[in-house]
């Protein structure tokens, strides 16, 4: 199961919106609007508002806009599942849910402990009615593997 968690670690490709504020590849509260999919092609977004709970305040992000343009692009959202984080917000969920944008519960682990931070995030997926069919991490590996090259080959990649 571990050396099945780290091949599907090493074939996606996460986008972490922290890189994304110097490409302007994501809509902001303040109605600046890029199409975030077309500039920078990733299978996975991550940290989308980049909080840290009790510590630093989400981003002013148009989680919407960010949801649309993932759902025009086939990309998946990161909830991120450590408890500092827990991000993508679980109201956020079910209208992500609703444009056909899947989930890939991440548990951000910096040590092997932190694996277990996967039960916080299906919890979180669970708050944000979400069901194995929504979440990728619920796909077999080849199963993963197949929709990764169907993503990849409608990018043009």
């Amino acid at each position: 199961m571990a050396r099945e968690a780290g091949l599907v670690a090493a074939i996606t490709l996460v986008g972490v919106v922290l890189r994304l504020y110097d490409l302007g590849g994501y809509p902001t509260a303040e109605g600046r609007t890029v199409t975030w999919g077309r500039l920078y092609r990733s299978d996975d977004l991550g940290h989308l508002t980049g909080r840290l709970l009790l510590e630093r305040e989400p981003s002013a992000v148009d989680a919407r806009a960010v949801i649309d343009a993932c759902a025009e692009t086939g990309t998946w959202i990161e909830l991120n599942a450590h408890p500092q984080r827990l991000d993508l917000d679980w109201r956020h969920w079910p209208y992500a849910k609703s444009r056909g944008v899947k989930c890939a519960i991440n548990c951000d682990a910096h040590r092997a402990e932190h694996a277990g931070f996967l039960r916080l995030g299906a919890g979180i997926a669970r708050k944000g009615w979400l069901t194995r069919e929504d979440v990728v991490n619920t796909l077999p590996l080849d199963a993963l593997r197949q929709e990764l090259g169907r993503k990849r080959a409608r990018a043009g990649l």
